[in-house]
């Protein structure tokens, strides 16, 4: 049988009062505020799509020197944790070593 605390004691009010302000935290864990509603994308989905890639690493460089500039840390590490910041990411690795694979492509055939 469940032992459920009564609410005029001082233990039932305490166990009442810390799961009501722990409701804001769970349901803040649950939503994204930062995301679009899109999936996170692969590193391998980004090869295959290398203007995506391309578009989603500009779009983040202006959205790093502009909106996450401005951010707390709280913030910046939600973003970085969403949907968004994923993406954002995986695009800009993805891009960073498309070009120096190009680079290392060039100097292997000026040599």
């Amino acid at each position: 049988m469940l032992n459920i605390p009564k609410f005029g004691t001082v233990h039932g009010w305490r166990t009442a009062l810390t799961l009501l302000g722990t409701l804001p935290l769970l349901t803040a864990c649950g939503s994204e505020e930062f995301d679009t509603g899109f999936t996170v994308k692969s590193v391998s989905y980004y090869r295959r799509n290398l203007d995506e890639a391309r578009t989603v690493t500009e779009q983040c460089k202006l959205f790093l020197s502009r909106e996450y500039a401005t951010m707390n840390s709280h913030e910046q590490q939600a973003w970085q944790d969403s949907t968004d910041g994923r993406n954002c990411k995986t695009a800009r690795d993805v891009v960073s070593t498309e070009l120096l694979r190009e680079r290392q492509r060039q100097q292997r055939e000026l040599n």
